[in-house]
Formats: structure tokens, C-alpha cells, sequence
């Protein structure tokens, strides 16, 4: 996308929520905050980052993926998206955990050879529904914090309970279809909007310099897995 069309977004609104519309108008404020932390310093703060693997996933990885996802009926009228992981309902047969354990392997061999760091798979191999008419704020992924509200926080409390709002994560997002209109992931600060493609493979670090979200699923229902992978030798001090 042009800037001309990301400006046309930031006038619909769907970027200009949230903690992005801070960070794109106070910049120079969040770099001091976001170096301070071992992995930024060593991996930069650059676009280039944020890695684009076309064809990642195959067909048939893709397939029972959305098979798995599919047995739990899509929520209609939901505001955000949501992982079927969460669900009352949820309750994987063996066959669909050695699927998990398997793409979690896999995932784990991209990102330590993309980003030539080493990688602990401390979160949950995740399933997300994104239904018609959700979207996601601008937002870091502070997955440590123990705050149940902090989402409501301001940009300056925040970094008061999480210094580096983040968490030492990498974002490891696979793409499912993209039968389905909006959905796009963009990151502000870096004028970089991407439309994904079925079985794309989108890697980030979740810290401050890579604030994102997602525009609104204007039709159809958009599916993705997930699998937040920690760095390492984050120091958390």
C-alpha cells in the first residue's frame, strides 16, 4: 500500500486508535524507552524486522489447521478477535495436539533461523477468529503484564508497570486464507501496511517500534495461528 491509501485508513479510523496515535505523534519519546532493553539494542529498530514469508505454510498444514478451527462455530457480532483456544468448548482430540506440537517445532527452526537468536516456545499454539466486523487496536504485546485492565491504561502508566512495553516477544503469525475483505496488518511508525496472503508466514518483535493492529474484517471470516516465541536473552530486569 501507498501512503495514499494509508492516510485513507488513518481518516476511516483504523489507525489512528489507541496507542499508536501516541506513538506516531511522540516518536523520539519511545526510542530511549525501547533501547533500553538487551534484544532492541542488538536487533535494531528497522523495518526490516518485520519478516514476510510468502507460501510458508502448506496446503495441507493450512487445511487441518482450519479443519481444527472450524469444528467450533464462528461468534457473530464479537468486536475483537478470538482464539478457540479460550473456549469452553475447546477440547483437542491427541491427533490435534501433535498437529500443535509439530507447527510448533517448525515455527520455532524459522525464527531462530531468521533472526539468528535463540527462542523459548513459552505461550500456547494458538487458533484465532477474526469474524466480520472485528478489528484489533494499535498495541504492543506486553504478554507479561498482570494488570487485568491495563489495556485502559495511559501511554505514560504503562510504562510505569512494563518499562519496555513489551515482553521479549517475538509475533509468529500464520495466515490461514484470505478469502475474507480488510483484514490488513499494518504497522504505523513504519508506513507499512500488508495484506496477507493464505499460508503466509508474518514474523515482528512485539515492542514499541513495531506497534500494530488490524483494520476492521469488513466480510467473510479471517483465520490465523499463532505462536508468540520469547527471546531468549531478554533481560527482564
Amino acid at each position: 500500500m501507498d501512503k495514499k491509501q494509508i492516510d485513507e485508513l488513518q481518516h476511516r479510523g483504523d489507525i489512528t486508535k489507541g496507542l499508536a496515535a501516541i506513538m506516531k505523534k511522540n516518536k523520539a519519546s519511545v526510542k530511549p524507552i525501547a533501547e533500553m532493553d538487551n534484544i532492541t539494542k542488538q536487533i535494531g529498530t528497522g523495518k526490516d524486522n518485520i519478516r514476510v514469508i510468502e507460501n510458508y505454510l502448506t496446503d495441507e498444514e493450512s487445511k487441518i489447521a482450519m479443519s481444527i478451527i472450524k469444528k467450533y462455530k464462528v461468534r457473530e457480532g464479537v468486536a475483537h478477535s478470538y482464539g478457540i483456544n479460550a473456549l469452553k468448548e475447546y477440547k483437542p482430540l491427541q491427533g490435534e495436539l501433535l498437529f500443535s506440537q509439530i507447527m510448533r517445532k517448525k515455527l520455532l527452526n524459522t525464527v531462530t533461523s531468521e533472526y539468528k537468536m535463540k527462542f523459548e516456545l513459552d505461550r500456547p499454539f494458538l487458533y484465532i477468529v477474526h469474524p466480520t466486523g472485528t478489528y484489533i487496536d494499535p498495541h504492543t504485546d506486553i504478554l507479561d503484564i498482570d494488570e487485568p485492565d491495563y489495556e485502559n491504561d495511559t501511554y505514560e502508566s504503562q510504562i510505569e508497570k512494563f518499562p519496555y512495553l513489551w515482553s521479549g516477544h517475538l509475533s509468529v503469525l500464520g495466515y490461514l486464507n484470505d478469502d475474507y475483505e480488510g483484514g490488513e496488518l499494518y504497522f504505523p511508525q513504519h508506513d507499512y501496511v500488508i495484506r496477507p496472503k493464505k499460508n503466509m508466514l508474518i514474523l515482528f518483535p512485539g515492542n514499541t517500534h513495531y506497534v500494530h493492529g488490524v483494520s476492521e474484517v469488513t466480510s467473510g471470516t479471517r483465520y490465523t495461528i499463532s505462536q508468540w516465541s520469547l527471546f531468549s536473552e531478554f533481560n527482564k530486569k
